[in-house]
């Protein structure tokens, strides 16, 4: 593999957050491995992370939520700076509650939360770019995960797939 800046890394192995990025330094001609947590990688560049969602998964994404970045630990926050949805059309749309929020457990269902608008509600594969702060702006709660969810009820219907790529930092508070 060609030498990459790391922030390219990422997006070429598809890491996911819970990932942990071996190092290999050589000391004395002795190889020594140690292995990263992606958290920490993500204190000192921006880390792009994907996850696939299944129809079931998208069905019922207001009362069981996924997970897309663990907890970061005591401190710190998660900042998302960014993300891109790309929803595979099934046979059948989704209607009803069709926004899709990037946001801390704790958060679903108020309003500080990162909104893809009407991302599941397209009637055609369809990718959508960026994000934006719901009123009440952009927070992250202390030490805790970041979800994807269904904002005001769960879609209804639908038989598509689709991925979610979220860039963010983690910081510290």
């Amino acid at each position: 593999m060609p030498n990459l800046a790391i922030s390219k890394l990422f997006t070429v192995l598809n890491l996911q957050a819970t990932d942990q990025l071996a190092i290999v330094s050589q000391r004395n001609g002795v190889p020594t491995t140690q292995k990263i947590p992606l958290n920490l990688i993500a204190e000192i560049v921006p880390v792009t992370v994907k996850i696939s969602l299944t129809s079931p998964q998208i069905l019922a994404l207001l009362s069981t939520p996924i997970e897309v970045v663990p907890a970061p630990g005591a401190g710190k926050a998660i900042h998302v700076i960014a993300a891109f949805g790309s929803l595979t059309f099934g046979t059948n749309a989704y209607t009803t509650f069709t926004d899709a929020v990037l946001t801390a457990p704790s958060r679903v269902g108020s309003s500080f939360q990162n909104i893809l608008s009407g991302f599941f509600g397209a009637g055609a594969n369809d990718t959508l770019l960026g994000i934006r702060s719901a009123s009440g702006g952009n927070q992250s709660p202390t030490n805790e995960s970041l979800v994807i969810a269904g904002s005001g009820g769960n879609p209804v219907a639908g038989d598509g797939t689709a991925d979610v790529s979220v860039t963010y930092v983690i910081i510290n508070i």
